[in-house]
C-alpha cells in the first residue's frame, strides 16, 4: 500500500482542459500527484523535502486556502483539524514548474496581464479575518464563567494568531512573486522559475482517511475534494477519485464515504457512488461530523485491485449467500407479520369477550 508512507509521489499525469474550463493558455497540461501525511511530517524536527523549494508549512497553507474558497460551509479550524488529523492523507495535484513558466511567458508574449495565482490565498484571508471577528464577538458573550474555558480560548486564540501570522507572511510572499513577474512582463524580461510559487502550480486536493465501523468493515473516507476552478473540467477531480478507489494506493478496503454537497453530488454519481438512503444507513455512525450533505458510498466489484480474475467459483458461493441471507430476512419478516396477525386477533377477541 503506497499511501502508508509518510510522503510518496506518483507519476506525472496529462490533463486536457474542456471549453467550460477557464484555463486560457493552454488546453494540456501535466501535474504530478503527492500525497504527504501533514499530521506525521508536522511532528518531524526537520520536515522531509516534498517539492523542491516549496515548505511544508507553504503546503498546507495553500492546501487550506484552496479548500476553504471552494468549501466555504466547513470553516478554517475543521479544516486544518481535518487535514492534519490523524491517519488523514493528503493528495496534492502539483503542475509541473517549467510548464508553469512557460503559460506564463505566452501569457506576456499575448499581451495579457491576468494572473489569478494570488486570488486563492487573498479571497482566504479576507474571509479568515472576518471568522476572526465574529468568533471573537461570540467569546464575548459567552454564559460560561469557567476559568479552564477562558485559558482554553486563550490558547486558541494564540493558535489562530500564529496561523494567521505565518499565513500574512505566506500573502506576503505569493504577492512578491507576482509583482516580479508583473515587472518580468512590463520590462519584457524571461519569467524566471524564481518568481512562480506553489499558488501558480496547484490544481486539486484530495484528503481521505481509512476507518474501521463496527462490523469490522473498513471504509476509506474521502473527507475533502476540490479543484481550482480553472482547472474543473480538465478530468482532475474524477482522476483523484479514480486514484482513490485503487487498493494499491490506498489498502484493501470496502467500501468508500463521502458527503458530497448538493453541487457535487452528480460529480460522485458520475464516479459510479451511490446516495441510496437505505444503503447508507450503515455509515451513520460518521454522520454526525457533516451537515447539509448527502452520504454517498462506492462498493468496489469483486476484481477491483486484483491481478487475477474472481474464481467464478468464488463469485457463485457469493450470490448463494446473498440469496440465503434474503431468503432468511424475508422469512424472518413474514414470521413476525404473521405474530402480530395473530395478536391483534387475540387482543380484538378478549376485547369482545369482555
Amino acid at each position: 500500500m503506497a499511501s502508508a508512507k509518510t510522503i510518496f509521489t506518483l507519476p506525472a499525469q496529462s490533463f486536457c482542459c474542456s471549453r467550460k474550463s477557464n484555463l486560457r493558455s493552454a488546453s494540456e497540461f501535466t501535474a504530478i500527484p503527492f500525497c504527504v501525511e501533514f499530521q506525521r511530517l508536522l511532528r518531524q524536527k526537520k520536515p522531509d523535502i516534498i517539492i523542491p523549494g516549496i515548505s511544508v508549512q507553504d503546503l498546507l497553507y495553500i492546501v487550506v486556502a484552496l479548500y476553504d474558497v471552494y468549501l466555504p460551509n466547513i470553516g478554517v479550524e475543521d479544516l486544518q483539524a481535518c487535514i492534519c488529523a490523524r491517519g488523514a492523507k493528503t493528495t496534492v495535484l502539483i503542475r509541473d514548474e517549467l510548464e508553469v513558466v512557460d503559460e506564463y511567458k505566452q501569457k506576456a508574449s499575448d499581451n495579457g496581464k491576468s494572473d489569478c495565482s494570488t486570488t486563492i490565498v487573498e479571497n482566504f484571508f479576507i474571509k479568515k479575518e472576518e471568522k476572526e471577528k465574529s468568533w471573537m464577538l461570540s467569546a464575548i458573550f459567552s454564559d460560561s464563567e469557567s476559568s479552564d474555558e477562558d485559558n482554553e480560548i486563550e490558547s486558541i486564540k494564540e493558535d489562530k494568531e500564529r496561523f494567521n501570522t505565518d499565513m500574512k507572511k505566506f500573502i506576503t510572499c505569493v504577492q512578491e512573486r507576482r509583482k516580479q513577474r508583473n515587472q518580468m512582463q512590463d520590462t519584457g524580461a524571461s519569467i524566471s522559475p524564481q518568481s512562480i510559487g506553489i499558488e501558480s502550480r496547484i490544481v486539486a486536493a484530495m484528503t481521505f482517511q481509512r476507518s474501521v465501523l463496527k462490523s469490522k468493515e473498513v471504509v476509506v473516507r474521502l473527507l475533502l475534494l476540490s479543484t481550482r476552478k480553472r482547472y474543473q473540467h480538465s478530468g482532475a477531480g474524477h482522476y483523484m477519485v479514480e486514484l482513490l478507489k485503487d487498493p494499491s494506493f490506498v489498502g484493501a478496503y470496502d467500501a468508500i464515504l463521502t458527503h458530497a454537497d448538493q453541487d457535487a453530488v452528480t460529480f460522485f454519481k458520475h464516479c459510479d457512488f451511490n446516495d441510496d438512503v437505505l444503503l447508507n444507513s450503515k455509515f451513520r455512525e460518521f454522520e454526525e461530523e457533516w451537515t447539509y450533505t448527502t452520504t454517498m458510498s462506492f462498493f468496489p466489484p469483486f476484481n477491483m485491485g486484483k491481478k487475477h480474475f474472481m474464481d467464478i467459483k468464488d463469485i457463485e458461493v457469493e450470490m448463494e449467500f446473498w440469496k440465503t441471507k434474503s431468503l432468511a430476512a424475508y422469512q424472518t419478516q413474514t414470521i413476525l407479520m404473521n405474530k402480530m396477525f395473530l395478536e391483534i386477533k387475540t387482543l380484538r377477541k378478549q376485547s369482545h369477550n369482555q
